[in-house]
């Protein structure tokens, strides 16, 4: 464990199996440096553990920031999940999160990003959590996307929104999305189910013919207030 300070070198280190547990009883900064597993431990008094602001902290195994008692400091700060087999993410908020992992994350706890998000080709996997960006976000993708639920804010002025989500390996966004006369700005949680809807067969809408699929958008914490929203659901 590193209860000080730690200085990485210049050389290229091997850190296959290794474990860097930043475990002291203050403040600590987790400078820009290639994790294998990186845990942050240990009663902070209350103060804060700070991400490094400029480089990239990569973690290709397991991040486990179980410290109690402090904040921690994200600004300015890049972690990318670049490991070659799914990895977990817990509950955490970013600054800025790259996936570099091709075959993907899966969620553990609620994900926040407050900057960029950028999932390149991989899929985060939910399941019953969500990944929430911040006002204005959007998704760096070029192949990758949310299977299940994303977060986004809708400020008073909002712009025009896109949910990047997809279900099942298919990527099934909605894009497009206005939200008219917002006096209250709040969160909208959007996620998309590969079954047919379980209503279908009260509706005028021929099974037959239908996409086998539906999306949900709901008000998150705090709720947004607006009149009306249009939206173009996509599927293939």
């Amino acid at each position: 464990g590193i209860a000080g300070t730690f200085t990485p070198g210049s050389g290229t280190p091997t850190i296959t199996g290794s474990t860097i547990d930043f475990n002291g009883t203050g403040a600590q900064t987790i400078p820009a440096f290639g994790y294998n597993n990186l845990t942050i431990s240990g009663n902070r008094g209350g103060l804060a553990v700070t991400l490094a602001n400029s480089g990239t902290i990569g973690i290709t195994s397991t991040f486990s920031p179980t410290a109690t008692n402090l904040t921690y400091t994200i600004t300015g700060s890049t972690v990318d999940f670049n490991g070659s087999s799914p990895q977990t993410v817990p509950a955490f908020t970013f600054n800025n999160q790259t996936v570099s992992n091709t075959t993907g994350l899966t969620l553990s706890g609620d994900v926040s990003v407050a900057g960029t998000l950028n999932v390149g080709s991989a899929i985060i996997t939910t399941g019953s959590y969500k990944v929430a960006l911040g006002n204005g976000n959007n998704i760096t993708r070029t192949t990758g996307y949310i299977d299940g639920n994303l977060q986004k804010n809708v400020s008073v002025t909002p712009p025009t929104m896109n949910f990047e989500i997809g279900r099942r390996g298919t990527y099934t966004p909605i894009t497009n999305v206005i939200f008219a006369s917002v006096s209250v700005p709040g969160n909208i949680v959007a996620s998309d189910s590969s079954i047919e809807h379980p209503q279908i067969s009260g509706s005028t809408i021929d099974p037959t013919k239908s996409v086998n699929r539906f999306w949900t958008l709901t008000a998150g914490s705090p709720a947004p207030t607006f009149t009306t929203y249009e939206a173009t659901f996509n599927f293939l």
